[in-house]
Protein backbone atom coordinates (compact mmCIF):
# COMPACT_ATOMS: atom_id res chain seq x y z
CA UNK A 1 0.00 0.00 0.00
CA UNK A 2 1.39 3.85 -0.37
CA UNK A 3 2.01 5.69 2.76
CA UNK A 4 -1.75 7.23 3.12
CA UNK A 5 -2.91 3.60 4.10
CA UNK A 6 -1.42 4.54 7.66
CA UNK A 7 -3.93 6.29 8.44
CA UNK A 8 -6.24 3.53 8.79
CA UNK A 9 -7.53 2.99 12.63
CA UNK A 10 -5.11 0.20 12.80
CA UNK A 11 -2.41 -1.04 15.38
CA UNK A 12 0.55 -2.59 12.25
CA UNK A 13 3.33 -4.62 14.17
CA UNK A 14 5.51 -4.56 11.32
CA UNK A 15 5.79 -1.44 8.54
CA UNK A 16 8.16 -2.24 5.83
CA UNK A 17 9.63 0.65 3.47
CA UNK A 18 10.31 -0.76 0.40
CA UNK A 19 12.47 1.61 -2.19
CA UNK A 20 13.15 3.79 0.54
CA UNK A 21 15.74 6.08 -2.01
CA UNK A 22 12.72 6.53 -3.95
CA UNK A 23 11.74 10.83 -4.86
CA UNK A 24 8.28 9.82 -4.67
CA UNK A 25 8.14 9.30 -1.28
CA UNK A 26 8.48 13.29 -1.03
CA UNK A 27 4.93 15.23 -1.78
CA UNK A 28 6.52 18.11 -4.34
CA UNK A 29 3.66 19.93 -3.24
CA UNK A 30 2.36 22.11 -0.04
CA UNK A 31 3.23 20.76 3.05
CA UNK A 32 6.11 19.35 1.26
CA UNK A 33 5.74 16.10 3.65
CA UNK A 34 8.56 13.49 3.20
CA UNK A 35 6.14 10.61 4.37
CA UNK A 36 9.27 9.02 5.28
CA UNK A 37 9.33 10.86 8.16
CA UNK A 38 5.89 10.64 8.52
CA UNK A 39 6.25 6.59 9.04
CA UNK A 40 9.58 6.51 11.34
CA UNK A 41 7.52 8.93 13.60
CA UNK A 42 4.29 6.86 13.49
CA UNK A 43 6.17 3.64 13.97
CA UNK A 44 8.16 5.29 17.13
CA UNK A 45 4.76 6.28 18.54
CA UNK A 46 2.81 2.83 17.75
CA UNK A 47 5.81 0.68 18.94
CA UNK A 48 6.00 -1.00 15.51
CA UNK A 49 8.62 -2.82 13.53
CA UNK A 50 9.97 -0.45 10.75
CA UNK A 51 12.16 -2.05 8.10
CA UNK A 52 13.81 0.20 5.66
CA UNK A 53 14.61 -1.61 2.29
CA UNK A 54 16.15 -0.98 -0.92
CA UNK A 55 19.28 -1.93 -3.77
CA UNK A 56 21.03 0.94 -2.12
CA UNK A 57 19.65 3.24 0.98
CA UNK A 58 20.00 6.73 1.23
CA UNK A 59 23.23 8.39 2.04
CA UNK A 60 21.59 9.81 5.13
CA UNK A 61 20.31 6.32 5.97
CA UNK A 62 23.60 4.91 5.68
CA UNK A 63 24.86 7.76 7.75
CA UNK A 64 22.22 6.03 10.39
CA UNK A 65 23.35 3.13 10.57
CA UNK A 66 26.44 3.80 10.95
CA UNK A 67 26.53 6.18 13.60
CA UNK A 68 24.58 3.38 15.48
CA UNK A 69 20.89 5.21 14.99
CA UNK A 70 19.35 1.98 13.56
CA UNK A 71 20.01 -1.59 13.44
CA UNK A 72 20.71 -4.26 10.56
CA UNK A 73 18.02 -6.60 9.96
CA UNK A 74 20.46 -8.54 7.95
CA UNK A 75 24.15 -8.08 7.12
CA UNK A 76 24.21 -5.04 4.78
CA UNK A 77 25.17 -5.79 1.65
CA UNK A 78 28.35 -3.78 0.82
CA UNK A 79 29.18 -4.97 -2.63
CA UNK A 80 26.58 -6.21 -4.94
CA UNK A 81 28.05 -9.03 -7.11
CA UNK A 82 26.41 -10.83 -9.71
CA UNK A 83 27.83 -13.45 -12.48
CA UNK A 84 27.19 -10.94 -16.02
CA UNK A 85 29.71 -9.27 -18.11
CA UNK A 86 30.05 -5.60 -17.27
CA UNK A 87 31.87 -3.97 -19.57
CA UNK A 88 32.84 0.20 -19.52
CA UNK A 89 33.01 1.82 -22.76
CA UNK A 90 34.82 5.22 -22.92
CA UNK A 91 33.04 6.85 -25.77
CA UNK A 92 35.43 9.51 -26.30
CA UNK A 93 37.91 7.05 -28.23
CA UNK A 94 35.59 6.72 -30.86
CA UNK A 95 35.69 10.53 -31.00
CA UNK A 96 39.33 10.90 -30.98
CA UNK A 97 39.45 7.86 -33.83
CA UNK A 98 37.13 9.31 -36.74
CA UNK A 99 36.42 12.71 -35.37
CA UNK A 100 32.58 11.80 -35.60
CA UNK A 101 30.38 12.36 -33.02
CA UNK A 102 29.52 8.30 -32.07
CA UNK A 103 26.19 7.03 -30.77
CA UNK A 104 26.61 3.53 -29.95
CA UNK A 105 29.78 2.15 -29.51
CA UNK A 106 31.67 -1.26 -31.73
CA UNK A 107 30.35 -3.13 -28.32
CA UNK A 108 26.99 -2.30 -28.75
CA UNK A 109 26.28 -2.77 -31.99
CA UNK A 110 27.87 -6.53 -31.72
CA UNK A 111 25.74 -7.06 -29.20
CA UNK A 112 22.40 -5.82 -31.06
CA UNK A 113 23.47 -8.17 -33.47
CA UNK A 114 23.83 -11.20 -30.77
CA UNK A 115 20.47 -10.08 -29.51
CA UNK A 116 19.10 -10.79 -32.45
CA UNK A 117 20.92 -13.82 -33.80
CA UNK A 118 20.33 -15.80 -30.40
CA UNK A 119 16.57 -14.62 -29.91
CA UNK A 120 17.59 -12.77 -26.52
CA UNK A 121 16.43 -9.68 -25.11
CA UNK A 122 18.38 -6.08 -24.55
CA UNK A 123 16.95 -3.14 -22.71
CA UNK A 124 19.10 0.25 -23.13
CA UNK A 125 18.62 2.68 -20.97
CA UNK A 126 18.88 6.59 -21.57
CA UNK A 127 18.83 9.34 -19.21
CA UNK A 128 16.36 11.46 -21.61
CA UNK A 129 13.60 11.00 -24.17
CA UNK A 130 13.52 12.93 -27.68
CA UNK A 131 16.48 13.11 -30.29
CA UNK A 132 19.09 15.12 -28.21
CA UNK A 133 18.65 16.83 -24.64
CA UNK A 134 19.85 20.26 -25.57
CA UNK A 135 20.25 22.47 -28.69
CA UNK A 136 22.69 25.36 -28.37
CA UNK A 137 24.01 27.92 -30.77
CA UNK A 138 27.39 26.98 -32.33
CA UNK A 139 28.56 30.80 -32.88
CA UNK A 140 27.16 32.00 -29.99
CA UNK A 141 26.87 29.63 -27.30
CA UNK A 142 23.14 30.32 -26.50
CA UNK A 143 21.21 27.68 -24.99
CA UNK A 144 17.40 27.47 -27.38
CA UNK A 145 14.94 27.07 -24.51
CA UNK A 146 11.06 27.16 -24.17
CA UNK A 147 9.18 30.62 -25.15
CA UNK A 148 7.01 30.36 -22.14
CA UNK A 149 8.95 29.07 -19.11
CA UNK A 150 12.80 29.36 -20.21
CA UNK A 151 13.48 25.52 -19.52
CA UNK A 152 16.06 24.48 -22.46
CA UNK A 153 14.14 22.70 -24.70
CA UNK A 154 14.80 19.06 -26.49
CA UNK A 155 14.77 18.05 -30.42
CA UNK A 156 12.10 15.59 -31.31
CA UNK A 157 11.31 14.42 -34.71
CA UNK A 158 7.46 13.65 -35.33
CA UNK A 159 5.43 13.15 -38.93
CA UNK A 160 6.85 12.57 -42.05
CA UNK A 161 6.98 14.98 -45.12
CA UNK A 162 6.14 14.23 -48.72
CA UNK A 163 10.15 13.87 -49.61
CA UNK A 164 10.09 11.39 -47.07
CA UNK A 165 12.12 13.24 -44.51
CA UNK A 166 11.16 13.54 -40.65
CA UNK A 167 9.87 16.57 -39.37
CA UNK A 168 11.98 18.06 -36.45
CA UNK A 169 10.14 19.92 -33.66
CA UNK A 170 11.51 22.01 -30.42
CA UNK A 171 9.34 19.88 -27.05
CA UNK A 172 9.55 21.71 -23.76
CA UNK A 173 9.23 18.43 -21.35
CA UNK A 174 8.48 21.13 -18.67
CA UNK A 175 5.10 23.24 -19.84
CA UNK A 176 5.11 21.11 -23.24
CA UNK A 177 5.33 23.78 -25.47
CA UNK A 178 5.55 22.70 -29.16
CA UNK A 179 7.20 24.75 -31.59
CA UNK A 180 9.37 23.77 -35.25
CA UNK A 181 13.12 23.24 -35.26
CA UNK A 182 13.46 25.80 -38.22
CA UNK A 183 14.79 29.01 -36.71
CA UNK A 184 17.72 30.74 -36.05
CA UNK A 185 19.49 31.68 -32.56
CA UNK A 186 17.30 34.18 -30.60
CA UNK A 187 20.40 35.82 -29.51
CA UNK A 188 23.01 36.45 -32.77
CA UNK A 189 20.52 35.06 -35.85
CA UNK A 190 22.61 32.19 -37.04
CA UNK A 191 21.19 29.39 -38.47
CA UNK A 192 23.69 27.09 -36.98
CA UNK A 193 22.38 25.26 -34.34
CA UNK A 194 23.49 22.35 -32.87
CA UNK A 195 22.26 19.36 -31.23
CA UNK A 196 23.51 17.88 -28.00
CA UNK A 197 23.41 14.51 -25.76
CA UNK A 198 21.52 11.34 -26.99
CA UNK A 199 18.04 10.71 -26.27
CA UNK A 200 15.49 7.43 -26.90
CA UNK A 201 14.59 8.85 -30.51
CA UNK A 202 18.32 9.20 -31.53
CA UNK A 203 19.47 5.81 -30.52
CA UNK A 204 16.61 3.90 -32.32
CA UNK A 205 17.24 6.17 -35.29
CA UNK A 206 21.01 4.45 -35.02
CA UNK A 207 19.66 1.10 -34.23
CA UNK A 208 17.17 1.49 -37.49
CA UNK A 209 20.17 2.37 -39.76
CA UNK A 210 22.58 -0.14 -38.81
CA UNK A 211 20.28 -3.10 -37.84
CA UNK A 212 17.09 -2.86 -39.85
CA UNK A 213 15.90 -6.48 -39.29
CA UNK A 214 15.96 -5.82 -35.26
CA UNK A 215 12.81 -5.09 -33.91
CA UNK A 216 12.73 -1.88 -31.31
CA UNK A 217 10.30 -0.97 -28.64
CA UNK A 218 10.30 2.56 -27.49
CA UNK A 219 8.72 3.29 -23.70
CA UNK A 220 8.86 6.99 -22.44
CA UNK A 221 6.55 9.39 -22.00
CA UNK A 222 6.06 9.97 -25.20
CA UNK A 223 5.16 6.39 -26.07
CA UNK A 224 3.20 5.48 -23.24
CA UNK A 225 1.46 7.49 -20.44
CA UNK A 226 -0.91 5.05 -18.28
CA UNK A 227 0.61 2.20 -16.71
CA UNK A 228 -1.30 -0.26 -18.95
CA UNK A 229 0.82 0.86 -22.19
CA UNK A 230 3.74 0.75 -19.73
CA UNK A 231 3.09 -2.95 -18.95
CA UNK A 232 1.85 -3.76 -22.54
CA UNK A 233 4.92 -2.58 -24.36
CA UNK A 234 7.01 -4.40 -21.79
CA UNK A 235 5.36 -7.83 -22.16
CA UNK A 236 5.22 -7.45 -26.01
CA UNK A 237 8.62 -6.58 -25.54
CA UNK A 238 9.65 -9.85 -23.56
CA UNK A 239 7.37 -11.80 -26.04
CA UNK A 240 9.86 -10.43 -28.82
CA UNK A 241 13.14 -13.25 -28.85
CA UNK A 242 15.19 -10.44 -30.38
CA UNK A 243 13.99 -7.23 -29.81
CA UNK A 244 15.38 -4.46 -28.11
CA UNK A 245 13.61 -1.79 -25.65
CA UNK A 246 14.85 1.73 -25.63
CA UNK A 247 13.47 3.64 -22.59
CA UNK A 248 14.04 6.05 -19.92
CA UNK A 249 13.70 5.53 -16.26
CA UNK A 250 10.18 5.28 -16.55
CA UNK A 251 11.05 2.14 -18.44
CA UNK A 252 13.30 0.98 -15.43
CA UNK A 253 10.54 1.18 -13.27
CA UNK A 254 8.59 -1.18 -15.13
CA UNK A 255 10.63 -3.81 -15.89
CA UNK A 256 9.69 -6.55 -13.28
CA UNK A 257 11.52 -9.41 -14.62
CA UNK A 258 15.81 -9.76 -15.73
CA UNK A 259 16.81 -9.17 -18.73
CA UNK A 260 19.47 -10.86 -20.62
CA UNK A 261 21.61 -7.85 -21.69
CA UNK A 262 21.35 -4.59 -20.64
CA UNK A 263 23.30 -1.19 -21.89
CA UNK A 264 23.58 1.98 -20.91
CA UNK A 265 22.97 4.04 -24.04
CA UNK A 266 23.56 7.70 -22.00
CA UNK A 267 23.36 8.60 -19.14
CA UNK A 268 26.28 11.56 -18.84
CA UNK A 269 23.24 14.44 -19.53
CA UNK A 270 22.82 14.27 -15.94
CA UNK A 271 25.75 14.88 -14.46
CA UNK A 272 25.01 18.55 -15.61
CA UNK A 273 21.62 18.79 -13.24
CA UNK A 274 22.78 21.03 -10.19
CA UNK A 275 21.43 18.71 -7.73
CA UNK A 276 23.25 17.54 -4.30
CA UNK A 277 22.01 14.44 -4.37
CA UNK A 278 22.56 13.50 -8.30
CA UNK A 279 25.41 11.40 -7.99
CA UNK A 280 23.82 9.24 -5.54
CA UNK A 281 21.01 8.93 -8.16
CA UNK A 282 23.10 8.20 -10.85
CA UNK A 283 24.63 5.36 -8.60
CA UNK A 284 21.42 3.74 -7.63
CA UNK A 285 20.51 3.58 -11.33
CA UNK A 286 23.39 1.81 -12.28
CA UNK A 287 23.65 -0.80 -9.46
CA UNK A 288 19.80 -1.09 -10.38
CA UNK A 289 20.60 -1.56 -14.11
CA UNK A 290 23.20 -3.90 -13.21
CA UNK A 291 20.97 -6.23 -11.12
CA UNK A 292 18.90 -6.90 -13.36
CA UNK A 293 21.26 -8.14 -16.41
CA UNK A 294 21.72 -11.64 -16.09
CA UNK A 295 24.71 -11.97 -19.00
CA UNK A 296 25.78 -8.52 -20.11
CA UNK A 297 25.98 -4.79 -18.60
CA UNK A 298 27.28 -2.15 -21.02
CA UNK A 299 28.02 1.60 -19.87
CA UNK A 300 28.32 3.88 -22.15
CA UNK A 301 30.08 6.93 -21.43
CA UNK A 302 32.20 10.19 -21.85
CA UNK A 303 33.28 10.25 -18.97
CA UNK A 304 34.66 6.74 -18.26
CA UNK A 305 37.46 8.71 -15.47
CA UNK A 306 34.99 8.90 -13.08
CA UNK A 307 35.77 6.57 -10.36
CA UNK A 308 31.46 6.09 -9.81
CA UNK A 309 31.27 4.01 -13.19
CA UNK A 310 34.02 1.63 -11.99
CA UNK A 311 32.30 1.34 -8.61
CA UNK A 312 29.07 0.78 -10.07
CA UNK A 313 30.65 -1.95 -12.10
CA UNK A 314 32.21 -3.65 -8.88
CA UNK A 315 29.15 -3.38 -7.16
CA UNK A 316 31.14 -1.64 -4.58
CA UNK A 317 28.60 0.56 -2.22
CA UNK A 318 31.40 0.95 0.98
CA UNK A 319 33.56 2.90 -1.19
CA UNK A 320 31.05 4.98 -3.21
CA UNK A 321 29.50 5.53 0.15
CA UNK A 322 32.63 7.12 1.84
CA UNK A 323 33.65 9.14 -0.93
CA UNK A 324 29.85 11.01 -1.11
CA UNK A 325 29.51 11.31 2.72
CA UNK A 326 33.11 13.09 2.67
CA UNK A 327 31.79 15.57 -0.59
CA UNK A 328 28.22 15.98 1.74
CA UNK A 329 30.16 16.70 5.24
CA UNK A 330 32.41 19.03 3.28
CA UNK A 331 29.84 21.66 1.64
CA UNK A 332 27.36 20.96 4.65
CA UNK A 333 24.75 18.83 2.85
CA UNK A 334 22.13 16.31 4.64
CA UNK A 335 22.91 14.14 6.48
CA UNK A 336 24.97 16.94 8.52
CA UNK A 337 22.42 20.05 8.00
CA UNK A 338 18.75 20.51 7.78
CA UNK A 339 18.05 22.64 4.60
CA UNK A 340 14.67 25.33 4.32
CA UNK A 341 14.04 25.98 0.76
CA UNK A 342 11.78 28.97 0.37
CA UNK A 343 10.28 29.61 -2.94
CA UNK A 344 8.55 32.93 -4.01
CA UNK A 345 6.92 33.21 -7.42
CA UNK A 346 6.32 36.43 -9.50
CA UNK A 347 7.31 39.36 -11.15
CA UNK A 348 10.96 40.03 -11.16
CA UNK A 349 10.73 43.22 -9.50
CA UNK A 350 8.89 41.71 -7.07
CA UNK A 351 10.54 38.49 -6.57
CA UNK A 352 13.90 40.74 -5.62
CA UNK A 353 12.05 43.27 -3.30
CA UNK A 354 10.15 40.09 -1.19
CA UNK A 355 13.35 37.93 -1.19
CA UNK A 356 14.84 41.18 0.87
CA UNK A 357 11.87 41.28 3.32
CA UNK A 358 12.43 37.19 3.39
CA UNK A 359 16.38 38.11 4.31
CA UNK A 360 15.29 40.63 7.31
CA UNK A 361 12.69 38.28 8.54
CA UNK A 362 14.49 35.11 8.92
CA UNK A 363 17.71 36.78 10.27
CA UNK A 364 20.03 36.50 12.25
CA UNK A 365 19.95 33.17 10.53
CA UNK A 366 22.26 33.44 6.91
CA UNK A 367 20.19 32.90 4.00
CA UNK A 368 21.88 32.06 0.31
CA UNK A 369 18.95 33.67 -2.36
CA UNK A 370 19.04 32.06 -5.96
CA UNK A 371 17.31 32.03 -9.01
CA UNK A 372 15.08 28.29 -9.63
CA UNK A 373 17.09 26.07 -12.18
CA UNK A 374 14.43 27.19 -14.51
CA UNK A 375 14.01 30.45 -13.83
CA UNK A 376 10.62 31.14 -15.32
CA UNK A 377 7.51 29.38 -14.63
CA UNK A 378 3.92 30.34 -16.59
CA UNK A 379 5.65 33.71 -17.25
CA UNK A 380 7.06 34.59 -13.77
CA UNK A 381 10.02 34.53 -12.24
CA UNK A 382 11.29 32.06 -9.48
CA UNK A 383 13.73 32.71 -7.07
CA UNK A 384 14.80 30.45 -3.73
CA UNK A 385 15.95 30.84 -0.29
CA UNK A 386 18.58 28.28 1.30
CA UNK A 387 18.85 28.02 4.99
CA UNK A 388 21.31 25.87 6.08
CA UNK A 389 21.11 24.50 9.56
CA UNK A 390 23.74 22.41 10.65
CA UNK A 391 24.11 23.66 14.33
CA UNK A 392 20.71 23.52 15.02
CA UNK A 393 18.17 20.67 16.42
CA UNK A 394 15.94 20.37 14.21
CA UNK A 395 12.54 21.27 14.77
CA UNK A 396 13.86 24.53 16.60
CA UNK A 397 10.78 26.43 17.87
CA UNK A 398 12.31 29.75 17.24
CA UNK A 399 12.70 28.57 13.65
CA UNK A 400 9.38 27.39 13.38
CA UNK A 401 7.36 30.00 14.40
CA UNK A 402 9.44 32.29 12.30
CA UNK A 403 8.44 29.84 9.03
CA UNK A 404 4.81 29.66 9.86
CA UNK A 405 4.68 33.68 10.48
CA UNK A 406 5.75 33.74 6.82
CA UNK A 407 2.58 34.73 4.46
CA UNK A 408 1.24 32.58 2.51
CA UNK A 409 3.03 33.50 -1.25
CA UNK A 410 6.34 32.08 0.39
CA UNK A 411 6.89 28.44 0.13
CA UNK A 412 8.41 26.32 2.54
CA UNK A 413 10.27 23.18 1.97
CA UNK A 414 12.20 21.62 4.72
CA UNK A 415 14.70 18.75 3.61
CA UNK A 416 13.75 19.33 -0.02
CA UNK A 417 14.41 16.50 -2.50
CA UNK A 418 16.80 18.55 -4.45
CA UNK A 419 17.69 22.34 -4.75
CA UNK A 420 16.48 23.21 -8.24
Amino acid sequence: ATPLFLSLPKFWSTIIVEEESSKHYKINQRPFLDTRTCIKIFAKESGSTLILADTMLRIETINEFEDGKIDELTTPNWRHVNQNQSILVDMKKYNAESKEFKIISNELHNLIEETRSLGRNLFIYTGRRGLSPHIVCKDCGTVVTCNTCSTPVTLHSGAFTKAGQPLRFFLCHTCGEKRSADESCSKCSSWNLLPLGIGTESIQEEIKNNHPKTKIFQLDSDTATTKTKINSIIEEFFATPGSVLIGTELALHGLDRPVEHVAIGSIDALFSIPDFRITEKIFHTLLKLKSIATHTFIIQTRRAELPLFTLAIQGNLAEFYREEIEQRKNFNYPPFAHLVKITYTGTPENVKKEMKVLEEHMSPLEISIFPAFIETKKGKFVMHGLIRLVDHTWPDPKIVEKLRTLPPSFSVNVDPENLL
